[in-house]
This record gives C-alpha cells, sequence and structure tokens, in this order.
C-alpha cells in the first residue's frame, strides 16, 4: 500500500500521509482471521487418510459417529485494544457505537454433541465443573457417549460404529484411548486420525451452527432491550488435559 500511494500522489510517505489515504478512500480496518495450520506434515496426513478411506463406501461413513465439544459466551466480551471507530470527529459517532453494555457475569455454555446416521445427542456442562480430562472421561464418556453407542435405537449398528473425535488433549490422553478400549468403543486413534479439522469433522459444522444462532437470537433480544445490537464471543482455549 505504501509503494502504491508514493506512486499515485508522488510525494514523501509518512504514517499521517498513510492515515489520511486510509481515510478519503473510505478503508476500515479488519482483523485477519488465521487458517488452520497446514504444514507439510498436516498435508500429508491428510492425504494418507484420504487414501486410507479410498476404498469406503457410503454406507461404511453411515458408521461414524462424529463428535465435538465448544463454549458459547452469550455477550461479547469487550476488548478495548483492539476496538476501533474511525470518524472525523466524536459528534459523527453513534451513541450505540461509542459504548458498550456491560454484563456482569455473563453466562458461558459448555455444549459435547455427539451425533449418528440415528440420532444427535448434546450434553450442556454441569455449571461450576472444569471441563478437564477426567470430567471428560467419567461425565462426558462414561454417563453419556458409551450408553449413547451402544443403544441400537441410535446407531445402526451397535459393533460397527466408530467415535470420531478431534484431537483435543483430553482425547489424546492415554487415559482417555484406554477407556474407550477397556469398554470396546471402536474409534479413530492418534495413528489414524487427522485431527481437528472442519472438513473432516461434521460435527465442528454443527457447532458452528449452534453459535451462530445464538448470536442471533441474542442480537435481536438485546437490541429490543437496550437499542443496539452485539454479538458472542466463542472462546475455546485448550489446556494441558482438556478444555478450560
Amino acid at each position: 500500500m505504501v509503494k502504491e500511494i508514493a506512486e499515485k500522489h508522488k510525494e514523501y510517505v509518512v504514517p499521517k500521509t498513510i492515515a489520511n489515504y486510509r481515510h478519503r478512500e473510505g478503508i476500515k480496518p479488519f482483523h485477519v482471521i488465521p487458517r488452520p495450520l497446514k504444514t507439510e506434515t498436516h498435508i500429508s496426513d491428510r492425504l494418507w487418510f484420504c487414501d486410507w478411506l479410498k476404498d469406503w463406501t457410503q454406507e461404511d461413513f453411515l458408521h461414524l459417529a462424529p463428535s465435538d465439544e465448544f463454549y458459547v459466551w452469550i455477550v461479547l466480551r469487550p476488548n478495548y485494544r483492539n476496538d476501533r471507530v474511525w470518524a472525523k470527529s466524536i459528534e459523527n459517532i453513534e451513541d450505540d457505537e461509542r459504548h458498550r453494555e456491560m454484563v456482569k457475569n455473563q453466562a458461558c455454555i459448555g455444549i459435547f454433541i455427539i451425533f449418528t446416521a440415528k440420532k444427535l445427542h448434546w450434553v450442556l456442562k454441569d455449571k461450576g465443573e472444569s471441563w478437564s480430562g477426567q470430567y471428560f472421561r467419567d461425565t462426558i464418556l462414561m454417563q453419556h457417549v458409551f450408553p449413547f453407542l451402544k443403544d441400537e435405537e441410535n446407531v445402526i449398528d451397535v459393533d460397527d460404529v466408530i467415535f470420531v473425535h478431534d484431537k483435543a488433549p483430553c482425547m489424546r490422553a492415554n487415559m482417555t484411548q484406554h477407556l474407550l478400549q477397556d469398554n470396546n468403543i471402536n474409534f479413530w486413534g492418534n495413528d489414524t486420525w487427522p485431527g481437528n479439522s472442519l472438513d473432516l469433522n461434521a460435527a465442528e459444522h454443527i457447532g458452528a451452527i449452534i453459535k451462530n444462532e445464538i448470536e442471533r437470537a441474542s442480537s435481536i433480544n438485546l437490541e429490543c432491550k437496550y437499542g443496539f445490537r452485539t454479538q458472542i464471543c466463542v472462546t475455546s482455549s485448550i489446556n494441558s488435559d482438556g478444555i478450560s
């Protein structure tokens, strides 16, 4: 952009020149969204996985049970460092753009979903519980996933169903892998499943739909109540043995 400005205006380029150019052209700042890391290893893993599945039929894929977990914040957490409103003067900024509603102890929902060709099942994290590896094993797997996969009403064939999960630390942990094996659950292990990817784990698409619907509903409700629109922020930070 600096080179383009210099050629266009034939003048010495300083930060103020760039700022003025942006202002005249109506250029606005946007955050860059990082794409999933795809190193040579990631690419080769996915190519190997696709080759491994090349002989699968449509019926084979119907035995998969994709799953995912995520957090949803009902109200966007303020981030004053990155918030910017560009205007000629403060009088030109509407009041609802200058102020953000502060919500004390905003609700955060932890959700786990799993589905098969026959049924969708979801779990809301217990309030106050830390979504650690132990919680994932004792509550999510033992109390929900295992009974769900072993019920003939939920799967096409109890013996052929395959549990699919991303490579979150709580799933990669040896204790989790051994627990699945001890309970005779078929699953893609660390050596097979290349990991978290929207194009590979369909459950993450369901998570995106849920987040969008909550954002839409909360935005409409807040607009009616306060006269302005807001949105949600979804966070998913991984610790050494789960999600916190």
